[in-house]
């Protein structure tokens, strides 16, 4: 018995490294600013493409049954694609934040010199530590300016996990017994994401 708990928690382990290995390969580029072509508006794309499955504890939604008890039931407690609003969330912070730096002003509609294309490549949550019950948020955002020509001028790659400070810190039963918990930790989080994202382009 213990040597199949034992087995359990170092294949838990494992996919946990493998999910956070993938969560840092992101990339970013420093923005250059180009005589050629002055960037001073920018328009923030209303389309943040998303994953279809959150991730638990490291792990795809659809592994997390594995795990039975909690865990598992958080499997099925959301729909596939649901994104809490996470989206016009992204969208909303990443606009804030560029209006502070005072370099770019953010425009909602008509032509802009750039537009900002945000990619969400993982989202959800992942154990707060090894052995630990509680959970933290994760999100994995790729961030591009491009102009009008397609040119790629500027990337950001921003990880927000475990070892993020100041992120919400949660037990699996208080996501199961309200979604709202969800919504607001991953909402928390893309404010550190966006404070970063918007700080490369200081």
């Amino acid at each position: 018995m213990n040597r199949i708990r034992a087995n359990k928690l170092s294949t838990t382990a494992l996919l946990m490294s493998v999910a956070l290995f993938f969560s840092s390969c992101v990339t970013s580029s420093p923005y250059k600013a180009d005589s050629a072509h002055p960037i001073r508006t920018v328009h923030i794309s209303p389309n943040v493409p998303m994953p279809k499955k959150m991730l638990f504890s490291g792990l795809s939604e659809s592994m997390a049954g594995m795990f039975g008890g909690v865990v598992g039931a958080l499997s099925t407690m959301f729909r596939d694609g649901e994104d809490f609003k996470l989206p016009e969330v992204l969208r909303t912070e990443l606009a804030a934040e560029i209006a502070k730096t005072g370099k770019f002003k953010v425009v909602s509609s008509g032509a802009a010199d750039a537009e900002m294309r945000i990619n969400v490549r993982e989202y959800g949550f992942v154990q707060a530590g090894f052995m630990q019950r509680k959970v933290k948020p994760i999100l994995t955002i790729e961030t591009q300016m491009v102009r009008p020509d397609s040119a790629v001028v500027w990337q950001s790659g921003v990880v927000i996990n475990q070892t993020t400070k100041g992120t919400s810190t949660i037990l699996p039963e208080q996501l199961k017994e309200n979604p709202k918990v969800a919504a607001e930790a991953l909402h928390g989080a893309a404010r550190f994401w966006a404070s970063k994202t918007a700080g490369s382009l200081r």
